[in-house]
């Protein structure tokens, strides 16, 4: 369980290739304002990468993904705190993505499964 979601990201210009996730479950008790759900993350491609290079707080409930291209995600399970409005993926520069059996537990029925910019694109929901 965690207050900030999990982040996938690459670098501009260095894209993170060919990943795939299966199998699972996050429990996430960040509750997620529809401010939170909005906030742009800002690069940073230095130092050593850890959870919360990008600030304390990211707009995913589930995952963050940036600068990704052919990435899958099979088999996930989001669990959110009741009030959570942040979506479960969010997709920033992110080219050929597939979300499969995605699960989503929250009271909140306003919770999106995917927030993705102009820049992403061949993404599919199954």
């Amino acid at each position: 369980s965690s207050e900030i979601s999990s982040n996938i990201t690459g670098i501009p210009g260095a894209y993170a290739e060919n990943i795939s996730l299966s199998n699972i479950i996050i429990n996430n008790y960040y509750k997620g304002s529809p401010e939170d759900a909005q906030i742009k993350v800002k690069e940073n491609d230095t130092g050593y990468p850890t959870p919360k290079m990008f600030g304390d707080i990211l707009p995913a409930s589930g995952f963050f993904v940036r600068h990704v291209r052919n990435i899958s995600f099979n088999n996930i399970q989001v669990h959110a705190k009741a009030g959570n409005y942040c979506p479960v993926f969010v997709f920033n520069d992110v080219q050929k993505a597939t979300i499969a059996q995605t699960i989503i537990t929250s009271v909140n029925e306003n919770i999106e499964l995917l927030s993705k910019d102009k820049e992403s694109g061949q993404i599919e929901i199954k």
